[in-house]
């Protein structure tokens, strides 16, 4: 290879072709039983915003009701833009997800042409390419309808161009660009940024150049971009960050991001975990600088989520962005495992652990090949729009309690202006109350305030064009109350407050367990739920379009 792209590397064209299509095909087609069925329930809240904003109602849920509870700023804009012209959101999310993986791909595979690289030859590119466009923790996420994979795309691309940047002493404005798009697109953008600012220092005392000339070609744009976007933020809604961050983020419950990410580590497996230390440990022995910045900065990526607590259900959201780089990193370590003890009986080495890495995410019960032709598989159809899918737990011919149905149940069955009273017993045990109030738009600085963990809280809610009462419950002491109970504690002591409407639900931990207060259809009923989650927003039919509002 010369580091160009020409008829003579039809064979390795071929290849990265091939890797690419399967990439393709099993993010659009083996990934779930139904596609159009695969759009996640978070995507629904910033569809609604990006709907509202082509509307030219501003960045709002419901329109003069400025409330923010999306993350993906970027993402939101791009979409809203789309839609402009006519073009449905699930049709440009899945579109945009799938180019940003092409690109990716063809990112990653052309590093390993540039001038010959002979630490990264094409090879290894292929099988790394291989090896992520089959894994399910990073092709799940192209039908979402998230900006996960444009992300990944995004922090591949700076992270990668700042320690070439590094390595050669050079400075590129657009690289500086590459950040703040970071940053707009996600929170963990701020990571992105501080691991750039931190490599450009390091570079500029090697370089010994002056400060004046760093804060001029790295802090100011970048801290103009911040400030400015908080400022904007404020002026708009009110508050300096996101209500997001408010409600998941600024609870500071460490044992929570702990566990999320050990969630996450026990998916992975002992193998592949003990597989995966050993480029690392090349790396640190005997890898150049700029890699040993690109393994600290892969290893400490999920540290943010554990200072912040995190999400609650997508913690492979979060890593889904970083896979890329991981790879990456993990390739170069392994073909570096020969020098470490350089012999020529280690010299096969390197491509033998590849080999294994490779294979080890294939069989991998979740992320591997198995997880595609297993179409009830654990993740990835688990949260789409019609609710939770239990086809494992509760057989084919049970239902499950959905968010959509019973949103809809809801709408035909309460008038206008309605008051909603809903009891959850149980209701974070699967899901943070916070998150519930984020999922129907209703979350503000003033609630998540609010929230002790380990005590009953109580949400009174009278926001357009509904009303909702959430009474939740978080001590697992309270949990034994029959919703029933709980529900007319709650009614007793608020007797001014007029239901219109009272649901009662409780999270089960055994089957059997499914109690309804008042006249719940069967249809929306399980003997073994998993979800208490079933309040959704009402909208007018007039904003029911493709992948937006209530089922047709």
């Amino acid at each position: 290879m010369h580091g160009r792209i020409g008829l003579s590397n039809w064979k390795d064209l071929f290849l990265l072709g091939s890797c690419c299509v399967l990439f393709v095909l099993l993010s659009s087609n083996l990934e779930s039983r139904d596609n159009a069925t695969q759009t996640l329930e978070d995507a629904h809240i910033h569809y609604k915003y990006s709907l509202n904003l082509a509307r030219g109602n501003g960045l709002v849920y419901n329109a003069d009701d400025p409330v923010e509870s999306y993350s993906n700023l970027l993402w939101v804009l791009l979409l809203g833009g789309f839609m402009t012209l006519g073009l449905g959101p699930v049709l440009i999310s899945t579109v945009l997800s799938l180019v940003s993986g092409v690109l990716l791909f063809l990112y990653l595979w052309r590093r390993s042409i540039r001038g010959g690289n002979q630490e990264y030859p094409t090879w290894a590119s292929l099988l790394l390419l291989f090896a992520l466009g089959t894994n399910h923790y990073f092709t799940a996420w192209v039908l979402g309808g998230f900006e996960t994979i444009m992300f990944a795309l995004l922090v591949t691309l700076t992270v990668l161009e700042t320690v070439d940047d590094f390595r050669r002493g050079t400075d590129r404005w657009a690289l500086v660009l590459l950040v703040i798009l970071c940053y707009l697109t996600r929170a963990e953008g701020a990571s992105v940024l501080g691991f750039y600012v931190g490599t450009k220092a390091l570079q500029y005392h090697r370089q010994r150049r002056t400060l004046g000339r760093f804060l001029v070609r790295v802090v100011v744009p970048l801290a103009s971009t911040v400030v400015g976007i908080i400022l904007l933020r404020y002026a708009y809604y009110g508050l300096p960050f996101s209500n997001v961050y408010y409600s998941k983020c600024f609870q500071l419950n460490y044992f929570s991001g702990v566990t999320y990410l050990h969630s996450f580590l026990a998916d992975v497996g002992p193998f592949l975990l003990v597989l995966g230390a050993v480029p690392l440990l090349a790396i640190a022995l005997v890898g150049q600088r700029e890699l040993r910045l690109l393994a600290a900065f892969v290893v400490l990526w999920p540290l943010q989520h554990v200072l912040t607590s995190g999400d609650y259900w997508p913690y492979y959201r979060y890593y889904a962005p970083v896979l890329p780089l991981l790879f990456y990193v993990a390739v170069r370590g392994m073909l570096l495992v020969p020098r470490l003890y350089p012999h020529p009986l280690t010299r096969p080495l390197g491509p033998l652990l590849l080999v294994l890495f490779v294979l080890g995410w294939q069989l991998h019960p979740v992320a591997g090949a198995a997880s595609h032709v297993n179409l009830t598989y654990r993740f990835g159809t688990l949260y789409d729009f019609r609710g939770l899918y239990l086809e494992k737990e509760l057989g084919k011919d049970e239902k499950t309690l959905n968010l959509r149905n019973l949103g809809q149940w809801l709408y035909d069955h309460t008038p206008p202006g309605s008051v909603v009273a809903m009891e959850a017993v149980g209701l974070t045990g699967f899901y943070s109350d916070r998150i519930v109030l984020d999922y129907l738009g209703l979350m503000n600085a003033d609630i998540a305030q609010l929230n002790e963990p380990g005590k009953a809280i109580e949400y009174t809610m009278a926001r357009r064009p509904d009303n909702i009462v959430l009474h939740l419950y978080d001590t697992p002491a309270e949990l034994a109350g029959t919703p029933t109970m709980e529900l007319g504690r709650f009614l007793v002591a608020h007797p001014d407050f007029q239901a219109d409407y009272a649901l009662a639900i409780r999270l089960p931990f055994k089957r059997g367990e499914m109690r309804h207060f008042t006249m719940l259809p069967p249809e929306l009923t399980s003997a073994a739920t998993n979800t208490s989650m079933a309040v959704y927003r009402r909208i007018e039919p007039t904003e029911t379009i493709p992948g937006i509002g209530l089922p047709e």
